[in-house]
This record gives structure tokens, sequence and C-alpha cells, in this order.
């Protein structure tokens, strides 16, 4: 009787030495979805930046090679203007998204740390709950600073579009909208 008592108390241990262990690598799955979602929006920034730096010096090189009217200068000159002001505003995008793409990686890191300490400490009876605390609060701390910056690009988004429908296009051919968006983020810019 005696014997199936320590192996069921065996096995209650090796059950709660995987749940201590897994437990932070559970979380790269959660955490892989996250990246996955950034790495797409990331990925779609930076080809619309490739896709306006090609119009960009094409415009350019239709201004220095080829002999255009005065118009289509203007034209080009007003596209070329909005042409920057879309490429910062994705450049900055492109740059919260980066770093948080590399946060959602220290996370993972963290998480991984986190979990091979456990496993040491359970081989070794060593104390060291500090220092797996002491990453997971850190890898908490960059989940949080990701999600900001992931917040702050999504609200950041739609400053482009915006520049893409309503600048420098005749008045007559202008979007119509209710909210004057253009203004509100020509209002931000300044």
């Amino acid at each position: 009787m005696m014997d199936v008592g320590n192996v069921i108390l065996g096995s209650i241990d090796i059950v709660d030495f995987f749940q201590r262990v897994l437990v932070p690598v559970l979380m790269i799955s959660g955490i892989g979805l996250f990246i996955l979602v950034i790495q797409t929006r990331y990925g779609r920034i930076v080809d619309r930046i490739r896709t306006l730096n090609m119009e960009r010096r094409e415009l350019i090189k239709q201004t220095l090679i080829k002999r255009i009217s005065k118009f289509e200068k203007i034209w080009n000159d007003n596209r070329l203007q909005c042409l920057q002001e879309q490429m910062a505003i994705l450049l900055r995008r492109g740059k919260l998204l980066k770093d948080s793409l590399r946060f959602m990686f220290i996370v993972i890191f963290s998480s991984i740390a986190s979990s091979l300490i456990l496993f040491i400490e359970q081989i070794t009876k060593a104390p060291l709950s500090s220092i797996v605390l002491s990453l997971f609060v850190f890898g908490i701390i960059m989940l949080f600073i990701a999600c900001i910056n992931v917040i702050k690009e999504v609200s950041n988004s739609y400053n482009a579009v915006i520049y893409d429908i309503d600048t420098y296009t005749p008045q007559k051919y202008l979007v119509k909208n209710k909210l004057d968006l253009l203004s509100i983020v020509k209002e931000k810019d300044n």
C-alpha cells in the first residue's frame, strides 16, 4: 500500500514539475500570435514605403530627364511633397512596430529563460525563485511596452491614408468627408 502512495505522490510531483517548467513556455504561443500580427503590419508598411519610394524616384526622374510641361512639374512637385509626408508617417509607424517586435522577442527569451531556471531549480533544489520572478516581471514589462507601441502605431495608421487621398488634389476631385480628416492630420503635425 505504501508503494502505491509513493508512486502517486511521485507522479503528482512530476505533474507539478512539468506545470512549473512549462507554463512560461506556453506563454510563447500566445506571444507568437501577437508577433504574427505585428510582423504582418510591419511587412505591409515596409512594402508601402518601397512602393512610395519607387513612385518618388520615378517622379524625380521625370522631372530631371524628360521635358514636361509646367503643369506636370507643379503636379509632380506637389505629389513629391505628399509622398515625403506619407513616408515620414510610415517610417515612424515602422519604427514603432520594429521596436514592438524586438520587445516581443525579448519576452520570448525571458519566458524560455524562466522555464530553464525553473527546471534547474527543480533539479538542484537551489532557491532561484527570485531570478524567475525577476525574469517574468521583466518579460511582462516588455510585453506592456510592445503593446503601447502597437497602440501608437494603430492610432497613427490612418494619417498616411488621409494624405494619399486628399493632399494636392484639385478641389473638385477631393474626397468629401464629414470629419475634415486632413485638417486633423495637419494640426497634429504642427
